[in-house]
């Protein structure tokens, strides 16, 4: 160096880096402080400072040492220590480990029976939209609604706790609905996610985008899509026209719920579901409690969406769930403690895909919460890139297609 510049006596001694381009010109190395106070005299030097050490942007982990079997399962590479018979579901002595951002900035859509929005467990972050279908209007009579949305993001039950929830009721007081209130349910989600700008902090563009909309007139309907934690049907001939547009840029991260389904074939519904991941909202479905492959049932054999198959305690997967190519993974499904609808403390334990669904769902918007950017495509294979391999064990339909992935939450 000139000008009786010196290199501190160190490992690396005087310029370790050099630039002259267009993004930057300038050194950077280790000097003494005389060298220093003769670099900052010299007219060419605009300014010197530190060649601070940053890190890579991830969320540390928390723990919940309070939790249900399903949310421990998630955040355990081994299987949990339980007894061989008579497991009580009630149990809520496990740990679950996730991200401390929980799911902040993302929102999650429930299309099902409604949710009881003022559940403790919800802390003012659940929000009832719209109802689509006859009965009680704003709210969940069913319970099926309420049970799924408080394990996505339920604080004590749910996988992503700072998750904002919202309802969609396209089930009725009986848990079924019309193929017709569903669709117009995601079309809701696709006008609001259009519409929404981000607001994460992790996000770098803040700009409004119009956009796609999901858009069917409702049929005449004469069977109806039952959606509790039993079997479901679908036997209805509806139009397949639809209308949606390439998703845009800026919006704020949203996952859609549906815990319901059937063995039958919709494309208009099945259109509709494509349309909304299109447009760049991660869509989580039940694979059935049929105990068949699902095939091109609906909305369950939609590829683009992530279908989730059920798993017990045990690492087991019981004779309802669904199986097959399509089926994504497999998440906690088989007496899964929830949100009730008795009172705003309430509890309620319920088995079936519809609840392993809402598990998966929840760490769609945990990955979202710490990468907002993650298409759906992206969410989905990074779900099943994390999974737990060959960790199922009876009652897993091997010879059939069907991938051995449980569901794992991100460990960093």
């Amino acid at each position: 160096m000139t000008g009786g510049l010196e290199a501190v006596d160190d490992d690396e001694n005087g310029v370790v880096h050099q630039w002259d381009a267009a993004v930057f010109n300038g050194v950077a190395g280790h000097f003494d402080e005389q060298s220093l106070d003769i670099l900052r005299a010299q007219n060419e030097v605009a300014w010197i400072e530190e060649d601070i050490i940053l890190q890579k942007s991830v969320a540390s982990l928390t723990q919940q040492s309070n939790a249900p079997w399903g949310l421990s399962r998630l955040s355990s590479t081994t299987p949990l220590n339980v007894p061989a018979r008579n497991f009580d579901p009630t149990n809520t002595t496990f740990s679950y480990t996730f991200p401390t951002t929980a799911g902040k900035g993302v929102d999650i859509y429930i299309l099902d029976s409604g949710i009881r929005t003022t559940h403790d467990d919800f802390g003012n972050r659940a929000q009832f939209l719209e109802t689509f279908v006859n009965g009680a209007q704003g709210t969940d009579r069913d319970g099926h609604g309420t049970h799924v949305a408080c394990t996505t993001a339920g604080s004590f039950f749910g996988v992503a706790k700072s998750a904002n929830v919202f309802a969609v009721k396209v089930l009725n007081d009986q848990g079924a609905g019309p193929i017709s209130a569903i669709i117009s349910g995601l079309s809701l989600v696709s006008e609001r996610f259009a519409n929404q700008t981000s607001t994460n902090s992790n996000s770098n563009n803040n700009a409004t985008a119009g956009g796609a909309q999901a858009v069917v007139s409702p049929p005449t309907l004469r069977a109806r899509a039952v959606a509790n934690v039993n079997n479901f049907t679908l036997l209805n001939q509806l139009p397949t026209s639809l209308n949606s547009t390439s998703p845009g840029t800026g919006f704020r991260p949203a996952v859609v719920n549906m815990s319901l389904g059937g063995s039958g074939n919709s494309r208009s519904l099945d259109r509709a579901v494509k349309a909304l991941i299109a447009q760049g909202v991660v869509v989580v479905v039940a694979a059935g409690n049929d105990g068949v492959d699902v095939g091109d049932s609906s909305p369950a054999g939609v590829a683009e969406a992530i279908s989730v198959g059920a798993m017990d305690v045990r690492d087991q997967v019981p004779s309802f769930s669904n199986f097959g190519t399509q089926v994504a993974v497999f998440g906690p499904g088989k007496d899964i403690i929830s949100c009730g609808i008795n009172s705003d403390t309430g509890s309620a334990v319920l088995s079936g895909t519809s609840m392993a669904a809402p598990h998966v769902a929840g760490l769609s918007a945990l990955l979202l919460g710490e990468d907002p950017t993650l298409t759906p495509a992206q969410v989905k294979t990074k779900i099943q890139s994390l999974a737990l391999r060959g960790a199922l064990g009876r009652g897993f339909k091997t010879g059939t297609g069907t991938q051995n992935l449980v569901a794992q939450v991100e460990s960093k």
